[in-house]
């Protein structure tokens, strides 16, 4: 019986190490973003918000593009303070190829029941406002955040 030798040829050994150097470096060029915002829901309910943006990333050859952005984190009332869990997730193509000013929508989950969305825009000076609205009772509230200082 011949004995064969495990150890990868040094040229398929290169490629893959290319190829994971390249995905580093494509990744590094799109960190994940925390946006610390303060506001309001309606005219009185003050509230914070913590979200993480990570960019939804697709390779072609060996090119990468940003095609979307995953939100998650959490919001809180200041005179209640517990947390109600967040989640979106934004695609950058649209139907149609990119949007200039795209409507993001970030639902809230409590108990791991959706029983919220916020539907905005974020302004070129990181103020997310828009509509949140709610099921039980139906109702639709403006919104107004700006980063916190």
């Amino acid at each position: 019986m011949h004995s064969r030798d495990r150890t990868p040829p040094l040229g398929a050994l290169l490629v893959l190490l290319g190829a994971a150097c390249l995905r580093a470096d494509s990744l590094a060029g799109h960190p994940d973003r925390v946006r610390n915002l303060v506001g309001t829901i309606g005219k009185g309910n003050a509230i914070e918000m913590r979200l993480t943006e990570t960019p939804i990333l697709r390779t072609e050859g060996s090119e990468t593009f940003r095609v979307g952005t995953k939100y998650s984190g959490y919001y809180s009332y200041k005179r209640v303070g517990k947390r109600i869990q967040l989640s979106g997730l934004y695609n950058a193509q649209g139907m149609g190829g990119a949007v200039e000013d795209p409507t993001i929508e970030i639902e809230e989950f409590v108990d791991g029941k959706k029983t919220g969305v916020f539907i905005g825009h974020f302004s070129e000076s990181g103020r997310y406002s828009g509509t949140w609205e709610t099921w039980e009772p139906a109702r639709k509230i403006p919104f107004r955040l700006t980063p916190k200082r």
